[in-house]
């Protein structure tokens, strides 16, 4: 990339009350020595960001980047809490961390497609639906974790549960006591751990079977036609949950809302359906019931503030949370 181009793109992600300090002369050091908070790497994603929209012939975003949020301030703090086993400790989920982590896991799915289309890699595609939903659910996992990172930890097993651990005083010396062990990777450890934490799971709902209609493809917005959504766990006793709700935003996967309930239970959710020999599934699944998705609904954390997607998401047979009432919510 010639120099001229760099600068360019470096300057356009920084802070924008560092602009009047700027000119057509400034070095990369002095620009770097402009980041004020924002560390090298943030900045340096963010000009990549920048230059590989004008590689791309500058795509416009104008619905996606011109997105508000209602984040919900009216939730008590025991509707909200995510740790156990630790009587001292009773840390509750704070609606507007959520909220940053969606702002924040938009933009690095921006990043990510940009980015990889640069190098001619339609990464989204290649993904397909099922994946490309598993990667959402883990991208808001680690903004969550990256916002709360005195809080939680990933879990360290892969397969373990919660998806974060809570880093309560006895979760910390659990971590450590079985890091000395050498059992970080030992799921018997990790599934359940015994202090709590948030379970992450993503969905971009359902739409009607393709014997109806043709499905909507890669980059093509479901909400017009969507018809019910729920959460996917490998078992019954899913609690804590955090669930994330996307759809496909001027043809990019957008994170539109966030929901989180402890108080699920085990009825909430669908009997555990096993592989069949020769099947399509490679895991046992259980599919939240359509009460557990009301309670899901019922709630949200973080809405879009667009009359249109609060009247699909909120029918009766997706989050069912009816009219949203202005006393319940504040615009970001």
């Amino acid at each position: 990339m010639p120099l001229d181009r760099l600068l360019s793109a470096l300057r356009a992600a920084l802070p924008e009350e560092s602009a009047p300090l700027l000119s057509a002369q400034d070095s990369i050091i002095e620009l770097v020595e402009l980041m004020r908070d924002e560390s090298p790497a943030a900045v340096l994603a963010k000009a990549a960001l920048f230059a590989s929209k004008q590689e791309n012939s500058g795509a416009t975003r104008t619905r996606r980047g011109g997105l508000d949020f209602l984040v919900r301030f009216d939730l008590r703090d025991d509707r909200l809490v995510f740790t156990s086993g630790d009587a001292d400790v009773r840390w509750a989920l704070s609606p507007q961390i959520a909220h940053r982590a969606l702002c924040e896991a938009n933009f690095a799915v921006e990043a990510i497609h940009d980015i990889s289309l640069t190098f001619g890699v339609e990464l989204f595609e290649l993904l397909g639906l099922r994946n490309l939903s598993a990667t959402m659910g883990e991208i808001f996992a680690r903004e969550v974790y990256r916002l709360m990172k005195d809080r939680l930890l990933p879990n360290p097993n892969q397969d373990g549960y919660p998806d974060l651990i809570a880093l309560t005083p006895k979760g910390v010396e659990y971590v450590e006591k079985h890091r000395r062990l050498g059992q970080m990777s030992d799921k018997s450890h990790w599934s359940p751990f015994p202090f709590g934490g948030v379970e992450v799971k993503s969905t971009c709902g359902n739409t009607p079977p393709a014997s109806e209609m043709a499905k909507p493809s890669i980059g093509e917005s479901r909400l017009p036609i969507l018809v019910s959504a729920e959460w996917k766990a490998h078992h019954r006793e899913t609690n804590n949950l955090l669930g994330v709700y996307w759809d496909f935003v001027d043809g990019l996967p957008t994170f539109l809302a966030i929901f989180f309930r402890n108080d699920l239970v085990k009825d909430d959710w669908g009997r555990i359906v096993q592989p069949r020999e020769g099947g399509g599934r490679t895991t046992s699944v259980s599919i939240m019931k359509r009460k557990g998705v009301r309670k899901m609904g019922a709630g949200w954390l973080v809405l879009p503030d667009d009359d249109e997607m609060l009247a699909r998401l909120g029918q009766r047979t997706v989050f069912a949370f009816g009219e949203v009432r202005r006393a319940e919510r504040d615009r970001h």
